[in-house]
């Protein structure tokens, strides 16, 4: 994980400041971690390994002119994240902000299966 970035088109400002979300245990296990209706994720913060259950905080954030959430898209990833982010980029469809990550049941950037954009 440390030679991999969250890339996105983010906007340069928000309505409000964006929000800590302190979720030590989020991607400790399989599931979503989201962040709450009308935000986008605008960062990550990882622990002191590599692993994915190291990522230990998310910021979240409303864009300015965001009117809340349109129709959510759940986007696979697995195939661009395979072999630890060296199978291209992992991206939401134009339009969409990348809203929440899905953990499959290992623990290397290769189990980020998919993306809610």
């Amino acid at each position: 994980l440390s030679s991999v970035h969250l890339v996105a088109s983010l906007p340069t400002t928000y309505q409000e400041a964006p929000v800590v979300v302190d979720q030590y245990d989020c991607l400790d296990n399989q599931g979503w971690c989201r962040c709450t209706t009308g935000k986008m994720l605008t960062g990550l913060y990882k622990g002191y390994c590599d692993d994915l259950h190291c990522l230990e905080q998310y910021h979240c954030a409303r864009p300015v002119g965001s009117t809340g959430v349109g129709s959510c898209v759940v986007t696979s990833v697995d195939a661009a994240l395979n072999d630890n982010g060296t199978g291209g980029k992992a991206v939401c469809p134009a339009g969409k902000m990348l809203n929440g990550i899905y953990r499959a049941t290992c623990d290397s950037l290769s189990c980020i299966d998919q993306f809610e954009c």
